[in-house]
């Protein structure tokens, strides 16, 4: 991790527009999801809470991107970008994002009910 904040180019590029354009399968969705989830999990570990909420935030819009807003690995990501806002005192976006996490799980059962 860059002690300056600033999350590596090589890191920031790995969900850009290319690669959810170009990755049509759910596998590598998934590959690219849990790379940046990773690397958001070093930045934590290293308080980087900036840098992580990055990572977060790019693996989220490649979930939205390629699975949707009713995938449950787009809602534990919202649940995890949520976390580390409010680990920044951002806690009127944490809770905004917990609200939307939880209308997400609301409808995902709702669907499961039918």
């Amino acid at each position: 991790p860059d002690p300056g904040g600033a999350a590596p180019a090589a890191k920031r590029s790995l969900a850009g527009p290319e690669m959810a354009a170009s990755s049509s399968s759910y596998n590598k969705v998934g590959i690219n999801v849990t790379t940046l989830m990773r690397e958001a999990l070093s930045y934590l570990a290293d308080e980087n809470y900036g840098c992580a909420e990055e990572c977060y935030a790019e693996a989220l819009q490649v979930s939205l991107t390629e699975c949707g807003e009713k995938h449950p690995m787009t809602a534990t990501l919202l649940g995890h970008l949520a976390r580390v806002c409010s680990q920044q005192g951002k806690h009127d976006l944490s809770a905004q994002m917990l609200e939307r996490q939880l209308r997400m799980y609301e409808t995902e059962e709702a669907l499961q009910d039918r």
